[in-house]
């Protein structure tokens, strides 16, 4: 069934999830919705939708009402899934929470969401003021046996719920972000189109569902095409590529990170029914696009998405459009636009802020007078920096804290980290602005190299006086261990500057 045949049988881009999933069980009860890559198990649209149900009365048994915020606190797997949109289709607010978070960021999101309920691993270590549900592995075939002991509330009609995450903070304060069931429908519309799925379509991702990306990209366009998904716990190289022979996958959810290390290490000559891989979350590095493509013949299809958008913003076209590497493609469901600081719409090729607008973008975040100076006329600025060329495609060269000001001259630290990336031994690169007394700031490098530094770093001297003008160029080349990242890959530059900058103060 074609992709825009599905998008269209299920009628209006807000249907409420269990209404999905109910209009999916009637038409083709059988056809597999879940499916638990790890351990083999497989849950089909009927089956989703009699536990999304029973998990859904379970909630409202237990008090649950539309608006309740419930902290949602799961490893990847069907428990995470079927919840999810059991507490949507209940009308309350899903507060996704990394299950791997310390105790002080898990107090930290508690503080700020307020929730009614916490559902957890039972085998999580849980401590604070928040009722808890703990959840066995299996827990998700069996939801009715969550029942209050005061007798069952009067049933109500499905209702649209919300999810309530909180950014990742990376330039500044971690702030709260609502997405109603309505923005979430859009974008998940937008995506399920743009990526063709449908009838016997298979997506595999190993992204962490605490993230917005594995929860709309993933599960949530999903279910409004009616294909197939299916979910590791978390990404393994070693067996990645047994887990994806066993699935047959006919596209792959990943992240730069994944890609890079696939790309590296031993796999299959090919792969026999893979469309394309989706790359998102950060930028992907032109030598991992390359030598992946080279090798397995699978198109990579570079995306870019904001937590304020419900995920995607914008995408390469799917083959046999023109994919441009480098480019994070063009905008999907949305408006998008490059401004200089006045918010004057620039030229093509011209520098300046990415904004952004439409139903998917929410208009503020949830803590009153938070980011305001974020949200004007309409439009959502990001605070990233790039341009687009005279066909559209976007091109991202930054954040806006993370531009480095060498005396009045701008440097995105991406344009630098791309030429040290061509070297063949540096398998991370990241580059930050450091204190310089006249110039303001002076632009260093940090690698990670694969083997012996010492050359190396010479090379990449070297290979920065060819690539870069005067400014641009690193005063100085690091070779590190490691680089501080996020839970989905994304180097974190400011996260980087702040421990340079407090090891010199120790120093």
């Amino acid at each position: 069934m074609p992709a825009d045949d599905t998008i269209g049988a299920m009628g209006p881009a807000g249907a409420a999830p269990l209404a999905q999933l109910s209009a999916w069980a009637a038409l083709e009860p059988d056809r597999l919705f879940l499916w638990d890559a790890r351990h083999g198990q497989r849950v089909s649209y009927q089956e989703a939708a009699r536990l999304v149900a029973g998990w859904r009365q379970a909630l409202i048994r237990s008090g649950v009402r539309p608006g309740d915020r419930i902290l949602l606190s799961l490893p990847n797997g069907l428990n995470f899934s079927l919840l999810y949109l059991s507490i949507l289709s209940a009308g309350a607010t899903v507060v996704p929470l990394n299950p791997d978070a310390p105790e002080g960021e898990r107090a930290r999101v508690a503080q700020k969401a307020d929730p009614r309920l916490a559902i957890v691993a039972s085998d999580a270590r849980w401590t604070g003021a928040v009722p808890v549900w703990p959840l066995e592995s299996q827990a998700w075939a069996d939801p009715l046996r969550r029942r209050a002991r005061a007798g069952a509330p009067t049933p109500r009609d499905p209702v649209h719920g919300a999810v309530l995450l909180f950014t990742s903070g990376t330039t500044g304060d971690s702030k709260g972000v609502r997405l109603t069931a309505g923005r979430l429908a859009h974008t998940a519309a937008h995506i399920a189109q743009h990526h063709r799925l449908g009838r016997g379509q298979v997506g595999l991702s190993t992204l962490p569902q605490f993230h917005i990306n594995a929860q709309v990209v993933g599960l949530l366009a999903t279910l409004r095409a009616g294909s197939t998904l299916a979910l590791d716990d978390r990404f393994h190289a070693r067996d990645f590529w047994d887990v994806a022979a066993a699935v047959q996958p006919t596209w792959i959810n990943a992240v730069p990170a994944i890609i890079g290390i696939l790309a590296r290490q031993p796999g299959p000559a090919s792969l026999p029914g893979v469309r394309f891989v989706r790359s998102a979350s950060a930028p992907l590095p032109l030598p991992d696009l390359n030598r992946f493509q080279s090798r397995f013949g699978v198109p990579i299809v570079e995306t870019y998405g904001l937590t304020e958008a419900g995920s995607q913003v914008a995408a390469n076209p799917l083959p046999p459009g023109r994919r441009k590497a480098g480019s994070v493609g063009l905008p999907v469901g949305v408006r998008l636009e490059v401004v200089d600081p006045d918010g004057i719409r620039v030229g093509a090729g011209e520098p300046g802020e990415v904004r952004i607008g439409g139903p998917g973008v929410v208009d503020r975040y949830v803590i009153a007078g938070e980011g305001v100076q974020s949200f004007r006329d309409g439009w959502f600025y990001t605070g990233d920096h790039g341009y687009q060329d005279r066909d559209g495609y976007l091109y991202l060269t930054g954040r806006t804290r993370e531009l480095i000001n060498r005396g009045g001259q701008k440097v995105p630290p991406r344009e630098v980290e791309d030429v040290l990336l061509q070297h063949p031994s540096v398998t991370q690169a990241a580059v930050i602005g450091i204190p310089h007394g006249l110039l303001g700031e002076e632009v260093a490098a940090y690698v990670v190299v694969d083997g012996p530094s010492a050359h190396v770093l010479e090379e990449l001297d070297a290979l920065a006086r060819r690539e870069l003008s005067a400014y641009k160029r690193p005063v100085a080349i690091h070779a590190v261990d490691r680089l501080p990242v996020g839970p989905t890959g994304k180097i974190q530059r400011l996260r980087l500057k702040a421990e340079v900058l407090a090891a010199k103060g120790a120093s």
